[in-house]
């Protein structure tokens, strides 16, 4: 038995108007997003399908390994901070003072 219910992911205002905020400029934004994400998730599910088969939505320890992930992109992304801190050093001074 599944206890969990998806969750509606648009938000949407009283007039029921597709998003919220939202014009041109939003919508080509998420829609490059949304490409990229679709088809690196793709690539991504499929490579973790031939590399350990299975039934991913029945495997146990599922929150251990999301956590795990988790840190994993905290490493990266802080990684990746410190990377732009460098390359960005000279045009904007102040941004070293965030890292």
């Amino acid at each position: 038995m599944n206890r969990f219910k998806p969750w509606p992911i648009t938000t949407t205002n009283a007039s029921n108007e597709r998003s919220v905020g939202m014009n041109a400029e939003h919508e080509a934004h998420l829609s490059r997003i949304l490409t990229h994400l679709t088809a690196d998730l793709r690539t991504k599910y499929e490579q973790g399908q031939r590399e350990h088969g299975g039934n991913l939505w029945l495997k146990p320890g599922m929150l251990d390994q999301a956590i795990a992930e988790v840190l994993d992109l905290a490493v990266y992304l802080y990684t990746l901070k410190e990377q732009l801190a460098r390359e960005c050093d000279e045009t904007y001074k102040t941004y070293k003072t965030y890292v």
